[in-house]
């Protein structure tokens, strides 16, 4: 009976051993390249759409984009690109008219969609021209570097 209890004990040690630690990347950033941006506004400056293509340590020129986007920082208001791990907000800028928030989500137990991850925001600069009803803006920086960093 002492050697079965010995056994799974082993056992029962070793597979809490396993479980993974929390991770902590406090002092890890990640340097993402946004390039290809553009903004799309309606009459009365409504974001219509956004596009562009994101670089970082998990992606080469991922295609990211969002129609009738929520300008804000709730999670409900972020998009995926693709099945990645990359989200975005489009964000009211402070200084200029718009502001890009990328997220790098981690998968680590007990994750939710921001946490055990990292975040950065940059201000954008665009020039738009108007067509009829309908402005195209154009980043007029590119590529737009934004720090990620943990949270």
């Amino acid at each position: 009976m002492q050697f079965f209890a010995g056994i799974a004990s082993a056992i029962l040690g070793a597979s809490f051993t396993l479980a993974a630690p929390p991770v902590d990347i406090g002092g890890i950033n990640e340097y993402v390249k946004v390039s290809d941006l553009e903004i799309s506004r309606a009459a009365f400056g409504k974001v219509t759409d956004i596009s562009f293509k994101i670089s970082g340590d998990n992606a080469t020129n991922l295609a990211c984009s969002a129609q009738n986007p929520t300008l804000g920082y709730e999670v409900a208001d972020s998009t995926r690109c693709g099945d990645s791990d990359y989200l975005f907000n489009l964000l009211r800028g402070e200084d200029t008219d718009y502001a890009l928030a990328v997220f790098h989500e981690f998968h680590v137990d007990g994750s939710g969609t921001y946490s055990a991850g990292q975040y950065g925001q940059e201000e954008l600069l665009v020039d738009c021209e108007t067509n009829g009803n309908v402005q195209n803006c154009k980043s007029t920086q590119s590529p737009i570097t934004i720090t990620l960093t943990g949270q």
